[in-house]
C-alpha cells in the first residue's frame, strides 16, 4: 500500500434540476475522494446514477463566471447525461422554468450541479438555492 495515498469521505449539498417538476431542489451527496500526497491532488467519485440514470455516460461543464461576467470565487460544475439529445430523455422543465423558456439549448433529462470549494478545484462544498441565478444565466448564454 502506498503511504502517499489516503481516502476521504465528504457529504455535500448539491442542486438537482429535475426534468419533471419545474423546481430545482437540494440533494445530499456522499462523495468519496482519493488523495495523492505525491502531487497534492484529490480524485472525487461523484455518485450520479441515482439522478442521471444507469448504463449511460455523463458529461460536465464548468460555470466560472457570475451573472455580471466576473470570475466566480467558487466555480460550479454541471453534470448531465452525455447523450440526452439522442437517448429519449424528456425535456427538462426546470431549465425551461428558471430561464423563462429562453434557454439557448434544449436540455433534457436531470441535471446535477456541484460547487467547487475554491478556484483550484480540489474539493466541493455545499450549495444553496441562491446559486440558481448563476446557473440560469449560464443556461441562457450556453452555446
Amino acid at each position: 500500500m502506498d503511504p502517499r495515498i489516503s481516502y476521504i469521505d465528504a457529504t455535500i449539498t448539491a442542486l438537482l434540476l429535475p426534468w419533471d417538476t419545474g423546481r430545482a431542489r437540494l440533494i445530499r451527496l456522499n462523495i468519496p475522494g482519493r488523495i495523492d500526497a505525491s502531487n497534492n491532488t484529490t480524485v472525487w467519485s461523484i455518485p450520479l446514477t441515482e439522478y442521471l440514470g444507469e448504463n449511460t455516460a455523463f458529461s460536465s461543464r464548468e460555470i466560472t463566471r457570475n451573472v455580471g461576467g466576473e470570475q466566480l470565487r467558487y466555480p460550479l460544475r454541471v453534470f448531465f447525461r452525455d447523450n440526452f439529445l439522442r437517448d429519449g430523455s424528456p425535456l427538462n422543465r426546470t431549465v425551461r422554468d428558471i430561464t423563462h423558456n429562453n434557454a439557448s439549448h434544449e436540455w433534457a433529462g436531470n441535471m446535477v450541479v456541484l460547487k467547487w470549494s475554491g478556484a483550484r478545484r480540489q474539493g466541493y462544498q455545499s450549495m444553496n438555492l441562491s446559486d440558481l441565478p448563476i446557473i440560469a444565466a449560464w443556461l441562457l448564454a450556453y452555446n
